[in-house]
């Protein structure tokens, strides 16, 4: 963790000062929750573990582009997400599906779901329902419900159509909807 009286701007100058014992405190302090977030974009924790690293790496010769405009916690999150998205269309895996006609997806509310009424219980298992959802699913499902973005800036983000996007979120809702009632269901 991040040593009493260290600010996060005191640590941020550690580690471009080449400091090692700052960049463990910066590690330390952020690599749970940005792991949190690998392993939304990833399909098991190897790959998480990766990913993470790969990120961390990224942090390190990128701080120096750090501008202070906003909370360090949300600029290292943006770059985790950057080279999640970045390291999928380097491996080529296709995001694309089949379009199908789903009536009245754009008016869909999704505060109105399912996933609202979930206890914390269920945590990892639904995790790992995210993390088995199909790559397309998964990265626009994870950008539009936790990430916060609208379907205009994943389409841009991932180079496919809003329409695309809907499609894959409705369909990734859906997938999730049908195995998190099987979890919730008594077992006989």
């Amino acid at each position: 963790m991040v040593q009493p009286g260290y600010t996060d701007d005191e640590v941020i100058k550690g580690c471009l000062a080449g400091k090692r014992h700052f960049q463990t405190m910066l590690y330390q302090k952020y690599a749970r929750s940005l792991f949190a977030v690998c392993l939304r974009y990833s399909n098991n924790t190897n790959e998480a573990e990766d990913l993470l690293q790969e990120a961390f790496v990224k942090i390190f010769t990128s701080l120096k582009n750090y501008r202070g405009e906003g909370p360090l916690g949300a600029w290292l999150n943006r770059i985790v997400i950057n080279t999640a998205l970045s390291r999928f269309r380097k491996e080529k895996q296709s995001i694309t599906v089949e379009m199908d006609e789903i009536p009245d997806i754009a008016d869909e509310d999704p505060q109105d779901d399912l996933f609202t009424q979930l206890s914390k219980d269920h945590c990892q298992q639904i995790l790992r329902f995210i993390q088995e959802l199909p790559t397309g699913y998964r990265q626009v499902f994870n950008l539009y419900i936790f990430e916060g973005y609208n379907h205009k800036d994943i389409a841009q983000l991932l180079g496919i159509t809003e329409s695309t996007s809907r499609t894959q979120l409705h369909k990734a809702k859906l997938l999730l909807k049908e195995r998190i009632l099987r979890l919730m269901k008594p077992h006989k």
